[in-house]
């Protein structure tokens, strides 16, 4: 079923989750959900990777600026752990 390559990516990639402080073995994580829609999505992850954090700073500052906007400084810093995560 899985082999000692495959073993050991798994294990690699739960290390760097961990680093970010994303436990794959909580559910409540929203860091899982955000992680599944990606998987789901996998174009975003292009995406993400072409935004930078400055990119996000700047999405931020337009935000708070726009009263009936759809997406909030939160969903933007989430968007910015993505960022960081895949970079």
């Amino acid at each position: 079923m899985f082999n000692n390559k495959d073993i050991n990516n798994i294990k690699k990639s739960k290390e760097i989750l961990y680093q970010y402080e994303i436990d794959i073995n909580n559910k409540d994580n929203k860091f899982i959900d955000i992680l599944l829609k990606l998987k789901q999505q996998p174009d975003s992850c292009i995406v993400l990777s072409n935004t930078t954090i400055q990119d996000c700073r700047n999405l931020q500052e337009l935000s708070l600026e726009i009263e009936d906007n759809f997406v909030t400084v939160n969903d933007i810093l989430d968007m910015e752990k993505c960022i960081e995560f895949l970079g």
